[in-house]
Parts: C-alpha cells; sequence; structure tokens
C-alpha cells in the first residue's frame, strides 16, 4: 500500500488549523473589550516582557530578543532601504537575533517573502501612519499561496502596524 503524499498546501492548512486550535480558547477566554480605552489595560494584562516570560519561553527566542538590531525603511529616502523586500534580504541566513524592520508610512507594491531561514523578522509600521503593503499578484499567475502580498515561512515573525491589502 502506498502512502499519500502530503503537499505544500495541505501543510499551511494543517498549520492554521493547529494555531486555531492552540491560541483559540486564549483569545475567546479574554475577548478584546469594545471600549478602546480599555485596550491597553487589556492588552497589558495578556501580554508580558520576556523578562516576566523568561522561563516558559523557548531559550533560543529569548537570546534572540536581547539587543534586537533595527533597520528603517523610508520611501524617498531617509531610511537604510526604499523598499522591505531589499530590508528582508539584508538579513542574513540563519540569522539569530530579532530584527524589526522598522516601516515608514506610503504604499509599498511590492511581493514580501521571509524565507523559513530568517527567523525573528519583525515587520512594524508606524499605528498613526500605518504603511499599506500590496501586490498585483493573481492566483492564476502565481498559484493560490505565492499570489499573496506577504508571505512569512520563518520562525518567530511579528507583523504590527501594518494595513496588507488585496488588490
Amino acid at each position: 500500500m502506498a502512502g499519500k503524499r502530503i503537499k505544500g498546501s495541505e501543510v499551511y492548512v494543517a498549520a492554521i488549523c493547529v494555531s486555531i486550535l492552540l491560541f483559540a480558547p486564549i483569545i475567546v477566554s479574554q475577548p478584546i473589550p469594545a471600549d478602546k480605552s480599555q485596550i491597553n489595560a487589556w492588552f497589558n494584562g495578556i501580554i508580558k516582557s520576556v523578562k516576566e516570560r523568561g522561563n516558559t519561553l523557548d531559550p533560543e527566542l529569548v537570546e534572540a530578543e536581547t539587543k534586537p538590531r533595527i533597520i528603517k525603511v523610508m520611501q524617498g529616502g531617509g531610511g537604510e532601504f526604499d523598499t522591505i523586500t531589499k530590508a528582508i534580504e539584508s538579513v542574513p541566513s540563519g540569522n539569530t537575533k530579532r530584527v524589526i524592520v522598522s516601516i515608514g508610512p506610503g504604499s509599498y507594491k511590492e511581493k514580501i517573502r521571509i524565507e523559513r531561514n530568517k527567523p525573528f523578522i519583525t515587520l512594524l509600521g508606524d499605528p498613526k501612519k500605518m504603511p499599506n503593503l500590496t501586490f498585483d499578484g493573481t492566483a492564476k499567475q502565481f498559484g493560490t499561496v505565492d499570489s499573496a502580498t506577504l508571505i512569512t515561512e520563518c520562525s518567530y515573525f511579528v507583523g504590527a502596524n501594518l494595513n496588507i491589502l488585496v488588490s
């Protein structure tokens, strides 16, 4: 009897299902408050600093969070790079430290892919002027998974204050 080969898309679906099962109880048990003035207190009650959680976290993650590197991306100058892709390409394979890609305001029309050999990357926009990330790819052109604006295959990815748009 021959075994069934698992395709890449099935692995992604399985990973999403497992993530939902693991994190749903946490989210459901502490719903986001409707009153915006209570959001910071709610967030601070759930999320603890690395120092407070150090003994419960993966030691590799704790080490990575010490002395993070910050890369600035700004359209039209003022940053180290003018595209998010160039900033990610500057991160070495096998990266072991948190790299925060600070993204300036504007619309970034690019296909962003973070390979699995570049863990600990954070894409961070300004909450008051969140950047728009967009790509005009279609499933017909690239396939379902590869038509995405943002694909992250790496461990310990964080994204915050970003508008990820579908064209």
